[in-house]
């Protein structure tokens, strides 16, 4: 099965790491998601090898992309402006 992570580097998300860890023949992490916590989430990023990486905080995203393989797929949310 593949799994999605939302919140991977907070305290659930890191429990469900923990479970993908101890389930790596059932279980494959191909999305790993976070709010900010780039260096947690690249650590998990080096362990997991997800396909897709996505953070909530576009100023970590630029600080985490160039850590990336190419084939990692980087999602970052944007500030819209209420204006």
């Amino acid at each position: 099965r593949r799994l999605a992570v939302l919140g991977s580097t907070g305290s659930i998300g890191r429990s469900a790491l923990d479970v993908a860890r101890r389930m790596p023949d059932r279980l494959k992490v191909t999305v790993l998601a976070a709010a900010g916590n780039w260096r947690e989430l690249l650590a998990q990023v080096r362990e997991f090898r997800p396909r897709v990486v996505a953070l909530a905080d576009e100023e970590a995203a630029g600080k985490i992309g160039p850590e990336l393989n190419d084939d990692v797929t980087l999602l970052a949310a944007r500030r819209i402006s209420a204006d």
